[in-house]
């Protein structure tokens, strides 16, 4: 049964403490979201705050049941409005919505479980139910983040039960000596019955499973009468033990407090098991300690790898590091949506036509003269007067593309012209040499004298008149245009030399990897040479880009840290690979998180290859930076980059579609599914009109076929050798696990066909 104090007020507060505490409530639901039901739990919570705290509820705020808005609201409290409690409420449960707890477990630097143990008991003794609460409570920074249930009545039981301990909590997070050694110097000299701590009651009782790891002066070990909740003690051990030291004397208790002033040092230590030693938690300073055990840096300038000391952002032994990821996993298209809604359309800049091909136009583009500028003839032949009709004509001159001719065409006379040369004056029509016969001409044949025009014309036959193809003002080419070949040379056609176009995105990338070394080196026995690195530079080549080639960074979180800050300050786009699974030199995410200030958007796609593929954002200067950590298998990496970098690059270049190409083909071969979508490798080719069915042949139906590139695990890089489409195959299900030969499939095209 939880114990509850009475009701607060100021007279309970101590005199020494002149501020309350900053308390934020963040309701988690979609329905509140949306105004469909009211916030009774968020507002009886503040109530109970009032009531029951020396606090002031200071931040409110209402999210609908996404991972990233929660995270981003809580990063924003803890980090800047520095509050000293948030607590959540709804969210909590197993519904595929609640994911509250994954929020704060990404949010969070250290953990306090034992206040959710707390809660958990509390709420059996009104409900079985209760067992299904999967509340997250930890630290970040000096902000303590509990998470509670969604329901009015179970979030007020829950915030009760923890009452007692809040205040000594907050004292600790704040570094606050003074009420730190108040509330022990009452907890050590027998005041045991009930304990005051800033208003809250804290009593006595086996029940409360106490063990604060205090140490008298005399060298005796002692309880005071604080919860377990705070140094998430999980062991079964609930006696209370009186301090050593006696009631009337002058000397303090010599407390583990961490503090450095009156010798007092604090460690609440997390027994993980009964046999297991305790290990602590840093004080970890996000976007200052770095995070990893055996630091190689880079390699200087010939010579090997240096293996620097273990240096560490958090010291989790690697036995009880996570054995389940933290990060939701997503459907493919959820995470490309994500990606896209991040990435924003670069702003534009001014460049010479000749520089532009494979550029997207930024604005609209209009003729600044028209074409043709001058009538121009559009067959040879000769131009005539209309109104002569046919007969025997002189012929006065001739008029040639490109240059001037002065005679005049008067009755009776034609001057010979060439195809897209300008029409002399008198004339208004064109009579094709075929329509004519020589009569008169001079000895040696180089020029003729008369000839005869076996046809009646009409006015302007065989004429391109002034601006017969583009007006003069005419919009040429639409804002959004890719300018390829022929958009270029309708620009040089009507004069545009300078056009507007998006800026190209600096797309940086780099390889991960203590074992990886570039191609040209010498491998020893541990090591690999990095080709993720070389194919992903060509892949964007290959879509016209100039990617910039950022090398290999060591599993070394103080590498990491620097090689990264240094890509967001130069590039919009970073490309990783490696080092986003569930290994123990698999740093990035972290580093991310906790040393950049970056914000995870999803940690986990559902697809085959690609699974640990992660995405994440960083404002730098007021510019979003996207980073995409992709997997470190080649054939995972390279095709989570057509599926997900791609399509954000070319939004980032101003494409209106950014998504990739996607086509029917027919399979040539039976494909087994996997529980996964999966992203088959495959070749397309056309026949020639004949495709085998059965052993049967039959009429060509203008579908490509797609064969299979081999083995699809995920690390052989020859499956993509070749390779210019993924199928985009369905996940197995009972009513299919199979693609029968000569069905028709999805596929996303990657290369050349």
């Amino acid at each position: 049964m939880s114990v509850r104090g009475p009701m607060f007020t100021p007279t309970r507060r101590r005199g020494c403490r002149e501020d309350f505490m900053r308390i934020g409530i963040l309701t988690v639901s979609d329905s509140c979201f949306k105004n469909c039901s009211e916030d009774r739990s968020g507002n009886n919570l503040r109530k109970v705050v009032a009531e029951r705290l020396p606090a002031t509820v200071v931040a409110n705020k209402i999210v609908p049941d996404d991972i990233g808005q929660i995270r981003a609201v809580l990063e924003q409290w803890c980090d800047e409005k520095r509050l000293d409690l948030v607590l959540t409420c709804g969210g909590t449960g197993f519904a595929p919505t609640d994911v509250t707890p994954e929020a704060t477990r990404i949010v969070i630097e250290r953990e306090a479980p034992g206040l959710a143990v707390a809660m958990t008991r509390a709420s059996l003794d009104s409900t079985p139910m209760a067992m299904l609460s999967r509340a997250v409570c930890g630290i970040r920074g000096s902000s303590l983040i509990v998470n509670l249930p969604g329901s009015m009545r179970g979030s007020q039981e829950c915030v009760e039960t923890i009452v007692p301990c809040l205040p000594h909590a907050i004292d600790l997070l704040r570094d606050a000596l003074p009420e730190v050694r108040a509330t022990h110097q009452t907890m050590g000299h027998g005041h045991h019955s009930m304990a005051r701590a800033g208003g809250a009651v804290i009593p006595e009782g086996p029940s409360m499973g106490l063990d604060h790891g205090l140490n008298s002066t005399n060298g005796h070990v002692g309880s005071v009468g604080l919860p377990s909740a705070l140094n998430g003690d999980l062991s079964s051990t609930e006696s209370l033990q009186q301090m050593e030291t006696p009631d009337d004397s002058d000397e303090e208790p010599h407390l583990h407090h961490s503090y450095r002033d009156a010798h007092l040092t604090h460690s609440h230590s997390f027994n993980v098991n009964p046999s297991s030693a305790p290990f602590s938690r840093s004080n970890h300073n996000p976007r200052l300690t770095s995070s990893a055990v055996g630091c190689i840096d880079e390699k200087p300038p010939g010579g090997a790898q240096v293996h620097r000391g273990h240096h560490h952002a958090t010291t989790t032994p690697i036995a009880f590091r996570p054995r389940a990821s933290p990060y939701p996993i997503v459907a493919v298209d959820q995470a490309l949506t994500t990606i896209l809604e991040n990435a924003s359309t670069l702003p534009s800049e001014n460049v010479k036509y000749k520089e532009a091909s494979g550029r997207i136009l930024s604005c609209d583009v209009y003729a600044s003269d028209p074409l043709p500028p001058f009538p121009a003839s559009i067959k040879d032949g000769y131009a005539v007067r209309a109104s002569d009709g046919a007969g025997i004509r002189d012929v006065i001159g001739d008029s040639t593309a490109g240059s001037i001719n002065t005679a005049e065409v008067v009755p009776g006379t034609v001057v010979r012209i060439s195809t897209g040369a300008p029409l002399p004056p008198g004339a208004d029509a064109v009579v094709q040499v075929e329509d004519t016969e020589l009569i008169q001409a001079s000895d040696d044949g180089y020029q003729e004298f008369k000839v005869r025009i076996l046809v009646q014309v009409k006015p302007g036959q065989d004429i391109r008149p002034v601006g017969l193809d583009i007006q003069k003002g005419e919009k040429i080419l639409p804002k959004g245009t890719r300018l390829g070949p022929s958009e270029l040379g309708l620009l040089a056609a009507v004069g545009v030399i300078h056009v507007k176009v998006y800026k190209q995105p600096v797309i940086g990338v780099m390889s991960t990897g203590n074992e990886l070394v570039d191609p040209g080196d010498r491998l020893l026995p541990h090591q690999i040479r990095d080709s993720n690195r070389t194919t992903l530079l060509a892949q964007l080549e290959d879509y016209g880009l100039k990617p910039v080639d950022m090398g290999i960074v060591p599993d070394c979180s103080s590498n990491l840290v620097r090689k990264l800050g240094e890509a967001v300050q130069s590039c919009d786009i970073i490309v990783t690979s490696g080092g986003v699974s569930m290994g123990e030199k698999d740093l990035l995410k972290g580093v991310l998180e906790r040393e950049l200030g970056a914000h995870i958007h999803f940690g986990r796609v559902f697809m085959k290859p690609g699974k640990p593929t992660t995405f994440a954002t960083v404002d730098i200067n007021g510019m979003r930076k996207l980073i995409f950590a992709l997997p470190g298998n080649p054939v995972s990496a390279i095709v989570t980059c057509n599926l997900f970098v791609v399509p954000a690059v070319r939004k980032m270049q101003g494409f209106f579609r950014p998504q990739q190409t996607v086509i029917k083909v027919r399979v040539t071969q039976d494909i087994k599914l996997d529980p996964r979508p999966e992203y088959f490798r495959v070749s397309l080719a056309w026949t020639n009109g004949i495709r085998s069915s059965g052993g049967e042949e039959a009429e060509p139906d203008g579908y490509p076929l797609a064969t299979g590139t081999g083995s699809q695990i995920s690390s052989r890089l020859l499956s993509m050798v070749s390779s210019n489409a993924l199928l985009m195959l369905p996940p197995a299900s009972e009513q299919k696990n199979v693609v029968h030969t000569n069905e028709l499939v999805n596929a996303l095209i990657i290369g050349r066909v």
